[in-house]
């Protein structure tokens, strides 16, 4: 797990960076000479200077697109802040279920991890994405995950995809997550990193972001296949997996 956060960090650091680098874009050579610095400025040391900038130079970049992207930053702050009490969390409620349950999950566990190193094994290989193939890729802009359909393959690392939302830009394919179609029912486990739909929308686009599973259908004894998680933002959900409809997919 701690290598997963480790990722989490440097995702969470793309967002600052790009935040400071879309107001440094957006500023004229004078207001930037006032801040006496040969390149991007921290967004959160100079706040409020950077927002008067802003604002005497007509807002040339939207308001609330900044305001969103400070949000996130600070949601995304207050989760690794608490990540070490969901470890904690998580393995008093693993000890919680019986030894035939956590035999059971072993067993499963063994079996997946036969399946991800076979997987490893095979990303030496080139893998293409079909042609038209429905996927949900990350977006450089947000850095979040959102609907589209590969348009073409731009070499064997890259892919153009067509967002929902209208736009189009090429992703790597290791940030395109095929969906629909014959699939593979990947059973999830507590503690697991996964990709959970929210009520946010860029056009008619549901939002992908990252999220933990901290409980499973067998933990909560209930027939509904539905898996609770907890997202970056602190918030607990309960979604399907990706088989009950396209609410939560593994990372």
């Amino acid at each position: 797990m701690h290598k997963e956060l480790h990722s989490l960090q440097n995702c969470f650091a793309f967002f600052n960076r790009r935040l400071n680098l879309l107001i440094w874009r957006a500023l004229s050579q004078e207001e930037r000479d006032k801040f006496k610095e040969d390149g991007p400025v921290q967004y959160m040391q100079h706040k409020e200077a950077l927002l008067e900038a802003l604002e005497n130079l007509g807002w040339p970049i939207s308001y609330e697109d900044v305001i969103l992207l400070e949000d996130e930053i600070l949601a995304a702050l207050t989760y690794m802040q608490q990540a070490s009490d969901l470890q904690e969390a998580v393995k008093k409620e693993t000890e919680k279920s019986s030894e035939s349950h956590i035999g059971k999950n072993k067993k499963r566990l063994e079996e997946e991890t036969v399946k991800l190193k076979s997987k490893k094994r095979q990303k030496g290989r080139v893998s293409l994405t079909p042609k038209n193939q429905k996927v949900i890729a990350r977006s450089d802009i947000t850095g979040f995950y959102y609907p589209g359909t590969v348009i073409k393959n731009i070499s064997s690392t890259c892919a153009l995809v067509d967002f929902n939302h209208g736009e189009s830009w090429v992703v790597p394919l290791k940030f395109i997550v095929p969906v629909g179609g014959a699939m593979p029912c990947t059973y999830l486990q507590v503690g697991d990193y996964v990709l959970a739909r929210t009520g946010t929308q860029m056009g008619n686009s549901y939002c992908y972001v990252p999220a933990i599973v901290i409980a499973t259908p067998e933990m909560g004894n209930t027939g509904a296949k539905l898996y609770t998680v907890l997202m970056f933002s602190n918030r607990k959900l309960t979604k399907g997996n990706q088989n009950s409809g396209p609410s939560v997919k593994p990372v």
